[in-house]
């Protein structure tokens, strides 16, 4: 058995994974496998909450050796399935690794492996990463009984859990006992700018804001992602329309609301009543592929996550916009808020009151647009480079 043999078994090609899987190729070589249980993402598909058909061009398939159990069905459709449980041990049986890591214990697959190998074959380590944690969805006293006994019996066989930042981590500790451990690998995204020099980042941004006919001193504010009720981008509209503060001048604000979704009619029927009654202009730019949504997060001057307690449980789209020098507002119910709420240009709020959007916006409103001022954090610990290189040390060192 070759002692840094790694097998990653995920539920469907993701950008922001599959990202991370190329750079971890890039130092195991041949000695990385991960097994998707679903294909259905790297072709042209439906998806229900965008409201549109999507293709996902920033998945990567490279530097890495991937299986896929099912090439057309969805993963929660495949629940389990002996014909694709068997296929998945003969995946382990053939590559021979020493460590299997998971990305969910949601599928009940996924789970019924993790036992199967604990029970027979206990020099295979297995780890978690996964986003799991406890605040970001509202939980009767019930449902949270139920599932801390749940997931006591599925955390048994787990050894390494790997959280991607604190909220999962302080879920993980409560499971933990001394013959596990836990290495932090934060949810990372694939860099975008990092090979642009200054210039032309400089050009990309004015040339959007010509583009999108929004004036050079103009402040951006800018909502990406599904257009549903989870996202709450309401609140955003609302915020603006109904509590927008006095020391501001309305017309030096452009709302930006980039994505597709069941709720675009209602939104845009919103930002009408806060044009009339404000005089804020705004945009819709319908749906953006991922690798091309770095121009608007450089034209933008502050980036809104006002998410709903419905299951938030991170929020990429925070990082991409950091990346390209948004300040941010982030819900307190976004997973990812913990970990960035310390940064200079961040501020988290309480999406039950318009006013506390107003005050973050006040203290964000007069910083300069500097799409270095979180270089630092970003191209450090939530780089690509960073959390490849310390998960494959330690594969590596098993």
């Amino acid at each position: 058995m070759n002692k840094n043999k790694a097998l990653i078994f995920d539920t469907h090609p993701t950008s922001y994974r599959s990202n991370l899987y190329k750079n971890l190729g890039e130092d195991l070589k041949n000695n990385l496998l991960i097994c998707y249980l679903s294909g259905y993402s790297l072709r042209s598909h439906v998806d229900i909450d965008f409201n549109s058909i999507i293709n996902d061009t920033g998945v990567s398939t490279e530097n890495y050796i991937f299986k896929i159990l099912s090439k057309i069905k969805k993963p929660r459709k495949v629940g389990f399935s002996i014909f694709y449980f068997v296929k998945a041990i003969k995946i382990i049986g053939s590559f021979k690794p020493k460590i299997i890591i998971f990305t969910s214990l949601a599928y009940p697959i996924f789970a019924f492996l993790a036992f199967f190998i604990f029970l027979t074959n206990r020099d295979i380590k297995l780890g978690l990463r996964t986003e799991t944690e406890d605040l970001s969805r509202k939980r009767s006293l019930f449902k949270s009984f139920l599932r801390n006994i749940i997931y006591h019996i599925i955390y048994y066989p787990i050894k390494i859990f790997m959280p991607i930042g604190y909220r999962s981590k302080k879920h993980f500790l409560k499971y933990k006992n001394n013959q596990k451990h836990i290495i932090e690998v934060p949810y990372v995204s694939a860099p975008t700018i990092s090979n642009i020099n200054s210039e032309a980042i400089k050009k990309i941004r004015s040339q959007k804001r010509k583009e999108l006919k929004i004036r050079k001193n103009t402040k951006i504010i800018t909502f990406a992602g599904k257009l549903i009720n989870k996202k709450n981008v309401d609140y955003i509209i609302n915020s603006l329309t109904y509590s927008f503060p006095e020391t501001l001048n309305p017309s030096n604000i452009h709302l930006l609301i980039i994505g597709e979704g069941v709720e675009k009619k209602y939104l845009k029927n919103l930002c009408k009543i806060m044009k009339k009654k404000k005089g804020i202009n705004y945009s819709f730019t319908g749906f953006v592929e991922p690798d091309k949504l770095n121009t608007f997060y450089l034209a933008s001057d502050i980036f809104v996550l006002p998410s709903r307690q419905s299951g938030e449980t991170w929020g990429i789209v925070c990082n991409e916009a950091l990346e390209c020098g948004c300040s941010l507002i982030i819900s307190e119910y976004a997973g990812c808020s913990c970990d960035f709420s310390s940064l200079e240009r961040v501020e988290v709020i309480d999406i039950n009151s318009y006013n506390s959007f107003s005050e973050a916006l006040i203290k964000l409103y007069n910083y300069k647009w500097d799409y270095k001022w979180c270089k630092e954090v970003i191209s450090g610990k939530y780089s690509l480079q960073s959390v490849s290189k310390k998960l494959s040390n330690y594969i590596k060192k098993l």
